[in-house]
């Protein structure tokens, strides 16, 4: 009896794909056009993995209903969709617009990393007037930072290299409307997000910064928004990095 081939999982190559496109821009425009014409021959879960592939290349053709998909997608498949923006974030047909100016405080105790879990100060009042004692009797205090030259707020600089401490860092963002925009973020170590008060991420990881570590799904207001960053930091680098996709144009980010 004749048995029709499984449909492969053609993410595994995503890493060796990205590699050839950073390399040979030639070789990218010739994949993005093979994976243009095949995508509808794919399976669900790889044509949404690749199709980032298109957006970062000005085809948005299928943008609605892999925005549709992916906001229902399990953490690590999101995981890969992110990384199929890896390289080109900085695309003019992306529109992916980072966050530049932030305000930061920390650091806060992570010993034996239980920090991450704990419920410090500015998660119930992060309004920049706000000041924070320490145990120990230090005084904490919101400053204002931009990111540097990759985008990155680069905590280890500005707060010091320092190990086993947490902070925070936020920003404010209007909307012109009602939307919800995709965020493409990075972070060493592990990362708490929450959007007006509601948190939309959370991952306990050790890593160094990527520019499209993770794909977040955000749902912003009308008018002013409030994004709240955790940050763990175990040893060495230590920062964040955020991108929102504003294919519409309606946010105004710092």
């Amino acid at each position: 009896m004749h048995k029709e081939p499984a449909n492969p999982d053609l993410s595994i190559l995503l890493p060796h794909v990205l590699v050839i496109c950073e390399k040979n821009p030639v070789q990218e425009k010739e994949i993005t056009f093979v994976v243009k014409k095949q995508l509808k021959c794919l399976s669900a879960e790889n044509q949404m993995v690749f199709s980032p592939l298109l957006f970062r290349s000005g085809d948005f053709s299928n943008w609605d209903e892999w925005l549709a998909n992916a906001r229902e997608a399990p953490l690590q498949e999101r995981k890969r969709m992110a990384l199929s923006f890896q390289g080109r974030v900085d695309s003019p047909f992306l529109k992916a617009k980072p966050v530049k100016t932030w305000y930061f405080v920390g650091g806060f105790d992570n010993t034996g990393c239980v920090g991450f879990d704990r419920v410090y100060a500015p998660e119930n009042d992060c309004r920049l007037g706000q000041t924070y004692v320490l145990a120990k009797g230090d005084t904490l205090r919101w400053v204002s930072a931009e990111v540097d030259t990759d985008k990155v707020l680069n905590l280890g600089n500005l707060i010091g290299r320092r190990d086993y401490v947490v902070a925070y860092a936020q920003t404010t963002i209007e909307a012109k409307q009602a939307a919800e925009i995709p965020m493409l973020f990075g972070s060493d170590d592990a990362a708490v997000i929450w959007l007006n008060g509601t948190e939309i991420h959370r991952e306990h990881v050790h890593r160094p910064v990527k520019e499209s570590s993770d794909l977040v799904f955000s749902r912003f207001q009308r008018g002013k928004n409030t994004i709240l960053v955790k940050v763990g930091q175990r040893t060495g680098d230590w920062g964040l990095c955020m991108r929102l996709l504003d294919q519409n144009n309606l946010l105004s980010v710092p």
